[in-house]
C-alpha cells in the first residue's frame, strides 16, 4: 500500500511487480443498477514522485452518507444518461469515442 493522492485515499505502489491483476469492481447503485467497471476505470495514475504508484478511481466522501465519487475515468467506457425531470441515472453499453 502507498499513501493517498489528493483526494484519492486508496493506492498502492506496484513497484517491482511484473504482471498486475486488477480485481473486477462493480457498482451497485440504489434500485438495483449495476455497472462493471472496465478495468481500466478501477486504477489510475496521478502525477506521484514514484512511478509505481495507482490509486483507486473513485473514493467515498468519508462520512456515513450513501454518497461517493464517481469521475470521468470510469464513465468514459459507458453512456450514461442523466434524466434531471425524473431525478435518474441511466447507463448504457457506448462509451466515448
Amino acid at each position: 500500500r502507498a499513501p493517498g493522492l489528493s483526494f484519492l485515499d486508496t493506492c498502492y505502489n506496484f513497484t517491482g511487480h511484473d504482471t498486475l491483476r486488477v480485481p473486477s469492481v462493480a457498482l451497485v447503485f440504489a434500485g438495483g443498477a449495476t455497472v462493471n467497471l472496465d478495468v481500466s476505470g478501477v486504477l489510475v495514475k496521478l502525477g506521484s514522485d514514484e512511478p509505481g504508484v495507482a490509486c483507486l478511481g473513485f473514493t467515498s466522501t468519508g462520512d456515513d452518507k450513501p454518497v461517493g465519487i464517481l469521475g470521468n475515468t470510469q464513465q468514459k467506457t459507458f453512456a450514461v444518461v442523466y434524466d434531471v425531470v425524473n431525478r435518474r441515472i441511466g447507463f448504457g453499453a457506448k462509451g466515448c469515442a
